[in-house]
């Protein structure tokens, strides 16, 4: 009897064991997501940039080296890295870049049957060029997705020049925060928690302050201060990475007049202008595969878009110089008809005054010959008296 209760109650003990257990490890697996999330936004590429105390004379090579220096670092991190991996290559697949753009071309009318029909067939053919061109970007697009990329850091340093933004305080809320990471076995799952809670609000400072430089540069450049609000509300929403939908609608906007902005040093280490599609999907559907860009498949794209507007600019010069055609004979046909009028007129001018002329002749011979036969008459009657 005494035997059969001593294992129920160690049974108990055991068992109260394991759950307390359990519910530990359950902590600490979820504050070590958390930690590792926390860790690839804190110490991925750009807000390392943004982090590091580095002048903005360094040069490439520097800039490199100190990379490679984070990196040895990064690796000697906690495990959390392994747990994120599958994130991490998720931002990195394929998308789908849909530039489907409709053209419809106004057909112009004109007086005569024959140029008619012949404008008819010029926009039909124009037209027909259009849907073959925009099936062969289509086939394109669908190409350049489906290719798999890796890209390397040499190659990402040719496409612009990542120069340090360097916050108020950054760098001694990194080095706080990286004091305090200590492997994972000897810490406590409260001590994970506040240490995931202090680098939340670091990066929510970094955000902060990465914005606030940003505007800074934006007000100095050349653009309407309309087209600058827009700006700094697309970063506003692109930093903290909300509602996609309006951040695309505000950059449609103002894509035109950022342009030549686009490789500047700091605006090009806050948004990836080649991949900001495939980001926007991303915030959009999280579990979608994407298709990250490298620069030759950019360069291309980009290339294939500047020979489309070069091909629409030529389009659009040639149906303005065939309206301006138009209406230059349209003002010849009508010049010819005022010239035909005017000539019409002259000569009905000269005919109503040789009409006239010969009339007055008339009048005066038949004057005259009034006045011959009255004298004559009076002659005569002169005679006989």
């Amino acid at each position: 009897m005494f035997s059969s209760t001593t294992n129920i109650f160690f049974s108990l003990v055991f068992l109260v064991l394991l759950l307390l257990l359990s519910i530990k490890t359950n902590i600490l697996e979820k504050s070590s997501e958390i930690q590792g999330r926390i860790y690839n936004g804190l110490y991925s590429k750009h807000f390392r940039l943004l982090a590091e105390p580095s002048s903005h004379g360094s040069s490439k090579k520097t800039m490199k080296e100190n990379e490679n220096e984070e990196e040895d670092e990064e690796v000697n991190e906690d495990q959390n890295e392994d747990q994120n991996e599958d994130q991490n290559d998720d931002e990195n697949e394929d998308q789908n870049d849909d530039e489907n753009e409709d053209q419809n071309e106004d057909e112009y009318e004109e007086e005569d049957d024959d140029e008619k029909e012949d404008e008819e067939e010029e926009d039909e053919d124009e037209e027909n060029e259009d849907e073959e061109d925009n099936d062969k970007e289509d086939e394109d697009d669908e190409d350049n997705d489906d290719e798999e990329v890796n890209e390397d850091e040499e190659n990402e340093e040719q496409y612009c020049e990542l120069i340090p933004i360097l916050p108020n305080s950054s760098e001694d809320t990194l080095k706080k925060s990286k004091n305090m990471n200590i492997p994972k076995h000897n810490a406590n799952s409260e001590y994970l928690l506040d240490k995931n809670l202090y680098d939340l609000k670091t990066f929510k400072n970094l955000n902060a302050a990465k914005k606030n430089y940003a505007d800074s540069i934006i007000d100095n450049m050349d653009l309407t201060e309309n087209v600058k609000n827009i700006f700094k509300e697309f970063l506003y929403y692109y930093i903290n990475k909300k509602d996609p939908n309006y951040q695309l609608k505000l950059y449609k906007q103002i894509e035109p007049d950022i342009e030549k902005y686009k490789k500047n040093h700091v605006i090009c280490s806050i948004i990836d202008f080649r991949n900001l599609n495939s980001d926007l999907q991303y915030l959009r559907n999280p579990k979608g595969d994407f298709h990250v860009l490298s620069n030759e498949e950019y360069e291309n794209r980009e290339k294939k878009k500047k020979e489309k507007q070069q091909k629409k600019k030529d389009k659009l010069q040639k149906k303005i110089k065939k309206e301006q055609d138009k209406i230059k004979k349209e003002r010849i046909k009508e010049l010819e008809k005022q010239e035909k009028m005017k000539y019409e007129k002259q000569e009905q001018e000269k005919v109503y005054l040789e009409k006239k002329e010969l009339q007055e002749k008339h009048e005066q011979s038949q004057k005259q010959k009034e006045k011959e036969i009255k004298d004559r008459r009076n002659k005569l009657l002169s005679l006989r008296h």
